[in-house]
């Protein structure tokens, strides 16, 4: 879901214009980047945990030369799902195995390009007789 159509989602959802959500959603995002910028986690109830964690001094080698160099410790965000979120995920996988397996039982299978579909009656070469490739 992109940003317009959650914008109109939740204007359809609550009683604010999309004006008002998208001061709210600005609001929000700055009060949560603010909070991270200060070191600090943000909670938000149902929906998971921005962590603030840091790392520390790590071994790393140069992958031109091969010599080894120390990689200076710093701060990342990680977000960690609520159950209830997670659950919700969950259940989508789910219903996405079914669907797959009910493509590949009625010999529907994704192709290798975009997401493209196809049936038995389509080859799997493309236009030069290579599988998956167009050039020579």
């Amino acid at each position: 879901m992109e940003y317009q159509e959650f914008i109109e989602v939740l204007a359809e959802k609550s009683r604010y214009t999309k004006r008002e959500i998208r001061k709210m959603l600005r609001l929000i995002t700055a009060t949560i980047q603010d909070a991270m910028g200060r070191g600090r986690d943000v909670h938000i109830v149902g929906l998971g945990k921005f962590k603030n964690v840091g790392t520390g001094f790590m071994r790393g080698r140069n992958r031109y030369t091969g010599q080894p160099v120390i990689i200076p410790p710093r701060r990342r965000v990680r977000f960690s799902p609520a159950v209830a979120l997670r659950e919700i995920v969950l259940k989508s996988e789910i219903v996405f195995r079914e669907e797959t397996n009910l493509m590949k039982k009625f010999g529907l299978e994704k192709g290798s390009k975009h997401g493209e579909v196809r049936g038995p009656d389509r080859p799997e070469e493309g236009p030069k007789g290579k599988a998956g490739r167009s050039g020579g």
